[in-house]
């Protein structure tokens, strides 16, 4: 693996019907599963732009706008840092803020301290009492590799502060026979604040040769690494979520840091081989975030085409070559029951046994006659009765009841057994409530018998 020389992201190493015989036409547009392709769009659009619902479980909020980190590397393999964080508060009052500081075996605390950037100068902080809270103070606890630094003041919804913490760290770089290896981490796994920008500049003691000074960097893909100079590097990311690991690692030459106690071997290409690896892995994350956002766009404009094509297939309403004539007789001579059976799509209604009986009674075959009047049940007010009277003579000679007509008047006139030939709109009603299974029965076959003995040819 080559050295840096320029900027580059963390991870990477440097038919239509006939008006010429009647048709019924069903006035109603056949749906587009309209609901289903908006759902593919959404989804798609999330899918595309990482849209996430985020819910906060209370008001209160900070979040930090910015983190600049500076590290110098002195010549006995310590560094100095210091981390001046720019935090803003919203939603009620803030009294505290928590910097865990996570070290490796061999590495100590040397030295630290803690204050605040304001608009007229530093203000150093004093040491505390842990969890008093006491405005201008600070507390640290913990030892060894693990320690805790709380920062306490005092700050209302919509105030921006800056504080600065300064510390020395001993054992930071190891030293192997041909270079010398320092990593860092800028940015742990356990801040749970969203950081707008990170900007580290990183400098170690004295220039080396161009090709011996290597920087990476580790984190967001958005995030890039850059070698200044042969001594200087500086490390940028923004947008950065919480929980999200940020580190980096410079390698340079082990004469740079002589009063290191070097390890026997040499370490340039295992470290090459650890920073390829790593490189690998980021590279195929990036791989497959860009597949993921290609497909979110392939899925967003799939859906608009399908949508479109449903549309033109299904959703418009069907432009007649030519317009019908108004006509103000019944427009031709299918039986209401066929009629009705085309416009219902395939089923008989309630209304196409009614319009039926009207036809016979057209038609000569019955004589309706007023009945009086009926009481159809509790809560109902009372109504006209009708008399449907049997004939048999038709008013054309050549007239003939159809097989499921036939079928429709006998079943009216069984309900008045009493009285053979004479049926009444009541007596009707009643045996359709007292004999639900007959009624479904004739409804669930007349459409298969209508269709089949008495549709015209063509239709």
């Amino acid at each position: 693996m080559s050295s840096l020389d320029q900027s580059r992201d963390f991870g990477r190493e440097s038919r239509r019907p006939d008006y010429r015989r009647p048709v019924a036409i069903n006035p109603r547009k056949r749906s587009v599963p309209a609901v289903v392709v908006a759902f593919g769009l959404v989804l798609a659009a999330a899918w595309l732009f990482n849209v996430v619902p985020v819910v906060s479980a209370e008001a209160k909020s900070a979040k930090i706008t910015q983190l600049e980190t500076t590290l110098l590397v002195s010549q006995d393999g310590s560094i100095d840092v210091t981390e001046k964080t720019t935090w803003k508060f919203s939603g009620g009052d803030f009294s505290r803020i928590r910097r865990p500081l996570q070290l490796n075996p061999g590495q100590s605390l040397v030295s630290y301290s803690i204050g605040e950037q304001t608009e007229s100068g530093f203000v150093a902080y004093t040491p505390g009492e842990f969890g008093t809270r006491t405005p201008g103070t600070y507390a640290v606890s913990g030892g060894g590799t693990a320690y805790e630094i709380e920062i306490y003041f005092s700050a209302a919804s919509g105030d921006v502060r800056t504080f600065v913490i300064s510390y020395v760290v001993s054992g930071a770089v190891i030293a192997y026979q041909d270079v010398a290896d320092l990593k860092w981490t800028w940015v742990g796994k356990e801040n749970s604040a969203p950081i707008d920008r990170l900007a580290v500049r990183a400098e170690i003691p004295q220039p080396g040769a161009a090709e011996e000074f290597r920087v990476w960097g580790h984190g967001p893909l958005s995030g890039k690494v850059t070698k200044l100079s042969n001594t200087e590097a500086k490390w940028e990311a923004r947008s950065i979520p919480p929980q999200t690991l940020v580190d980096g690692r410079i390698v340079f030459p082990s004469s740079l840091v002589p009063s290191v106690t070097r390890l026997q071997g040499n370490g340039l290409d295992r470290i090459l081989a650890e920073e390829k690896e790593a490189a690998d892995q980021v590279n195929l994350q990036r791989r497959l975030a860009q597949a993921r956002q290609a497909g979110g766009i392939a899925l967003v404009i799939g859906s608009a085409v399908l949508w479109i094509f449903l549309f033109l297939r299904f959703g418009r309403e069907y432009r007649p070559r030519s317009q019908p004539v108004y006509e103000r007789d019944i427009p031709s001579r299918l039986p209401p029951a066929i009629v009705g059976y085309l416009w219902n799509m395939g089923g008989v209604q309630p209304k196409e046994v009614t319009a039926t009986l009207m036809d016979c009674v057209r038609r000569g075959f019955l004589r309706i006659e007023p009945g009086g009047l009926y009481d159809p049940g509790i809560f109902q007010r009372e109504r006209n009765d009708y008399r449907f009277v049997w004939t048999g003579t038709p008013k054309d000679p050549q007239d003939q009841l159809r097989p499921y007509e036939n079928r429709l008047v006998a079943l009216l006139l069984s309900a008045s057994p009493q009285t053979p030939g004479v049926s009444t709109q009541s007596a009707f009603e009643r045996m359709a409530k007292s004999h639900p299974a007959r009624m479904r029965e004739f409804f669930r076959s007349s459409p298969r018998k209508s269709k089949r003995r008495g549709s015209p040819p063509g239709l």
